[in-house]
Formats: C-alpha cells, structure tokens, sequence
C-alpha cells in the first residue's frame, strides 16, 4: 500500500510539472506590430531658389511581416521659391527688373513600403519607397525696380512692391531611402537619406489672369534627411 501510494504521489507531481511546463513553452508571445510617433525631413541644399520644402509630422508604421511593413506619414511644410531680379525690358539707359518671392503652406501625405534587416543587437538597416502628394495655398510678393545703367554708373532710381497675390500649388513625388535604427521595447529611433526623387510640380499665380507653372522631372542631386522617434506598441 506505501508502495502504491508513493507512485501515486510521482505520478502527480510529474503531470503537474509537465502541465506548467506546457503552459510555459505554449505561452504566447506578444509583437508589436505597429509604430507611431513624431517624423522631421529636411534637405541639403543651400540654394535659396531650391524650390524644395522641409517638414515635420506624424508618421506611423505596422509591420505585417518581421521583415516587412506599410508606413503612412502626415506633415506640414511651407514651400519657399526666391527669383532673383531678372531683366523685362529697356529703354534708353533704363532697365527694368522684376523680382519675385513666393511662400505656400503645404499639407504633405504619404504612402510608402519598407524592408528592415536586423544588423548588430538592437540596430536595424532598412530601405523603403516612399509616395508624397502635398497640396497648399500662399502668397506671391513681386518687386518692380527701374534702374539707370550708364558708362560710369549703375543706379536704382525706384522700385515698386507689389501685395501678396494669391498662389496655389500640388506636388506628387517618389523617393526611394535607405536607413538605419535602434530599436527597444516600447520605443524607436533612427534616421533616414534620399538622394532621388521623381514626381510632378504645379504652381498656379493669381495675377490679372491665372499663370501656372508646372514641372515633372527626376532630381538626382538633392540630399533629403529624415529623423524621427516612435513608440511601438
């Protein structure tokens, strides 16, 4: 009967500790999949006629797969073009000049994919593409000036501001990046470089009647920075 006893005893003892082994080693463990948190992009250029804007928002990310995700961005930026004088015409020894300065708000969404790749610990290296569209509203200031142009001198004699008119502007643009990030359990930093960018520009002037500019290309020699934190949940 002690002998029965004492191998009932075992017995139970070894199916409760295999029990809670199971419950340990099927315990399921929790990833975060998703992203959120503060994004800035500025660029290198120190061109005041770049026609580039920088900006700073929102960006969130949610990873379908360890390896892959979607990233969704929302920011604001304000486009800045300066024109130099360039010569209208000239009469006599007169020269008439035109200069001009416009300024736009823009509200920038964007779309894009990207790959990460676990470097060294808690670094990871990622490349993403990414889809911009940016629309705004603004101002366009001009500035008239006349200036007297002869052998021995060169002289402004009068200049003319004019008001802000109104301006318009949609962009649509599509860069490839490549970065890199150091990741922890509840939070995400890093950085990210583009040096290409294609997309389509159109610029709309509310003058006597409506100008537009519009401009579709491929810049290869921008260098466009973006920082941003997250906090992964």
């Amino acid at each position: 009967m002690k002998k029965l006893i004492l191998a009932l005893l075992i017995a139970g003892n070894y199916a409760a500790t295999a029990q809670e082994a199971e419950q340990v080693v099927t315990k399921p463990l929790y990833v975060r999949k998703n992203e959120l948190g503060l994004m800035a992009e500025t660029h290198f250029n120190n061109n005041l006629n770049n026609r580039d804007m920088s900006f700073g928002g929102l960006q969130y990310k949610r990873w379908v797969k360890p390896h892959m995700g979607y990233r969704l961005m929302m920011a604001y930026g304000e486009f800045f073009e300066n024109n130099n004088r360039i010569v209208q015409g000239k009469l006599g020894d007169t020269v008439f000049e035109r200069s001009t300065v416009t300024r736009i708000p823009n509200i920038i969404v964007g779309l894009g994919v990207e790959m990460q790749r676990k470097f060294y610990k808690r670094v990871y290296l990622f490349a993403a593409v990414e889809a911009r569209a940016s629309y705004g509203k603004g101002e366009y200031y001009y500035e008239l000036s006349e200036r007297v142009e002869t052998a021995q001198y060169s002289q402004y004699t009068s200049t003319t501001v004019g008001t802000g008119l109104d301006a318009s502007m949609f962009t649509l643009n599509v860069a490839p990046s490549i970065g890199a990030k150091i990741q922890f359990r509840h939070l995400c930093f890093g950085t990210e470089l583009s040096a290409i960018q294609m997309g389509y520009k159109r610029v709309r002037y509310e003058m006597m009647y409506p100008q537009y500019m519009s401009v579709g290309g491929f810049d290869a020699g921008t260098f466009r920075q973006r920082f941003f934190l997250h906090y992964r949940f």
